[in-house]
């Protein structure tokens, strides 16, 4: 894992060299901390947990956007975003994250409008808030769950852009391993709730204005 990366992705208040440190000694330890609002450090001791069921249990009195868990036994950076109506984690390698969100692209609106020339349909999810990368492993996993595609899945190119205050994920349908006549049935399913669109319907319709390609 690669620690830059790892530091990208938030607030993080200290990352050090040690994983597997002598709790005892003073070198440099591996502490993973928000702190909200410059709150201050010295009020909010660093919590030390056994195994992560006792990690877990103390969850449901935090503020905690991501958890980031460092897996001894595999040598993985593990992370999930928690929210206060989840029952317990689910941890996943956060080398996927990264596979994915180094995967993502911002389009101009000319540029969206130009994907439609390419010899492939391509699926539009409509006001997409919060981190785009989860919206991305959220909605691979239903398509898992819906037999729609393998459980190796993943997209080979995926867009963002912004239009109309909206910020919108593109996914390109050019891997043949998606099964295309399930894929329609269900974007009928999600239209409402996502905004599920072909890329073709999307601008025909009119969505983008004002852009004569």
């Amino acid at each position: 894992m690669d620690i830059e990366n790892l530091l990208k992705l938030g607030d993080i208040e200290c990352l050090k060299e040690k994983l597997n440190p002598d709790l005892n000694s003073n070198d440099n330890v591996t502490i993973a901390y928000h702190r909200d609002l410059k709150e201050s450090m010295s009020k909010n001791k660093v919590m030390i947990n056994k195994t992560v069921n006792d990690f877990n249990n103390i969850l449901f009195d935090s503020w905690i956007g991501y958890v980031y868990l460092y897996d001894e036994k595999s040598n993985t950076w593990l992370y999930d975003n928690y929210s206060i109506d989840k029952e317990a984690l689910s941890l996943k390698p956060l080398d996927d994250y990264f596979k994915i969100s180094n995967k993502m692209k911002e389009l101009s609106l000319e540029e969206i409008k130009k994907l439609r020339n390419d010899n492939y349909e391509c699926l539009v999810l409509q006001g997409c808030g919060g981190d785009l990368t989860d919206w991305v492993i959220g909605f691979t996993d239903l398509l898992k769950d819906e037999g729609i595609v393998s459980d190796s899945f993943s997209f080979n190119k995926i867009y963002f852009f912004e239009n109309h205050d909206l910020t919108n994920l593109v996914f390109t349908l050019d891997d043949k391993d998606i099964n295309m006549s399930k894929l329609a049935m269900f974007r009928l399913k999600i239209r409402d709730v996502f905004g599920a669109m072909w890329l073709s319907d999307y601008i025909d319709n009119g969505y983008i204005k004002n852009i004569n390609i």
